[in-house]
């Protein structure tokens, strides 16, 4: 767990009296899958090695997006 996310400061977006209420396991945290999400573990998606998916990840994320967006576009 980072050390940053176990910082206390002075913002309350989540308080409680109780440390102990604070603590999520994963189960906690976990959502369902929605329809054509693919359930895990599943193979990196974005380029071709782990350079691009943990370095280049985000960037050919927003290019992928772009690209699906002016399909879309074009579609209609």
């Amino acid at each position: 767990c980072p050390t940053r996310s176990l910082t206390m400061l002075n913002f309350y977006e989540l308080a409680d009296d109780d440390r102990q209420k604070l603590i999520y396991t994963k189960e906690d945290l976990l959502a369902p899958l929605l329809p054509g999400m693919e359930a895990p573990p599943h193979p990196m998606r974005l380029g071709d090695d782990e350079q691009d998916y943990y370095v280049r990840g985000p960037e050919l994320a927003r290019q992928a997006g772009q690209d699906r967006q002016s399909s879309e576009v074009s579609a209609q």
